[in-house]
């Protein structure tokens, strides 16, 4: 696994090792063993007893009632957007969004009402650009671990989740769906709000793989019990179903 040669250099993975089921070392020195070790490390599968939830289930009547993002959300977002930040290749980067918001944001907020009028993503904006990079300070990357990956998405589709997660979080805030003492993830509060205001119990941080290995049929329901409007878990669903990375 190389990279592209720049300033006459060449990036590389070393042979990778590992200890095998019975204590040996396993070395990997083949592209496709380090893609294989890779994957298994920052996608692992499910935990045992994951199961999806009865079909039967009823739900409560949402918390509020479905909208499509309006022009003001998606501004908002942009305004939030580090304006250097990479792209998928072949995309908008970041710093079109920023400079181009008064193009674009009346544009972009007609395709995305009509992309929930009619209940399609686009195969395009499922496609996902992976970038193996390694973790600074480590002492041997000839470790898996000592590596991390990097998602490249494409730019339509990452400002249109990011306007979709805003509009969780803020009614999630308005309707007081999380419990007082949660701090992570939510808008104007951090970790050290926790440690300065003596309210933290348990801090719970890097867990490996939780994003990667989450059972959306289990999240979808949790947020559905909650009262999250359907129209929002129907999209997850839309968005997740045939994602394929590069």
């Amino acid at each position: 696994m190389k990279g592209a040669a720049s300033d006459g250099g060449k990036t590389r993975v070393l042979d990778l090792k590992r200890k095998g089921p019975r204590g040996v070392e396993e070395i990997a020195a083949t592209n496709d063993l380090k893609s294989a070790w890779m994957v298994e490390e920052f996608y692992p599968g499910r935990g045992a007893g994951a199961t999806d939830p009865p079909e039967d289930t009823e739900y409560p009547n949402p918390l509020w009632t479905y909208e499509a993002l309006t022009e003001q959300q998606l501004h908002q977002v942009i305004q939030k957007m580090k304006p250097w930040k990479g792209t998928r290749l072949g995309t908008f980067p970041n710093c079109v969004y920023k400079f181009g918001a008064s193009l674009l944001v009346p544009r972009l907020q007609k395709i995305f009402r009509a992309l929930d009028v009619y209940q399609h993503e686009p195969p395009d904006w499922q496609r996902t650009e992976t970038i193996v990079a390694r973790k600074p300070g480590k002492p041997d990357y000839s470790l898996v671990n000592a590596h991390r990956p990097i998602i490249l998405s494409h730019g339509h589709a990452r400002l249109r989740n990011a306007g979709k997660t805003l509009q969780v979080a803020t009614n999630a805030e308005f309707f007081g769906m999380l419990p007082s003492n949660h701090y992570g993830g939510r808008p104007g509060r951090t970790g050290v709000d926790m440690v300065q205001g003596k309210v933290a119990t348990l801090l719970l941080r890097d867990v490996k793989g939780a994003f990667a290995s989450a059972m959306l049929s289990r999240v979808v329901h949790n947020m559905r019990m909650a009262g999250v409007p359907r129209e929002h878990t129907d999209w997850m669903m839309r968005r997740f179903t045939g994602r394929a990375a590069l």
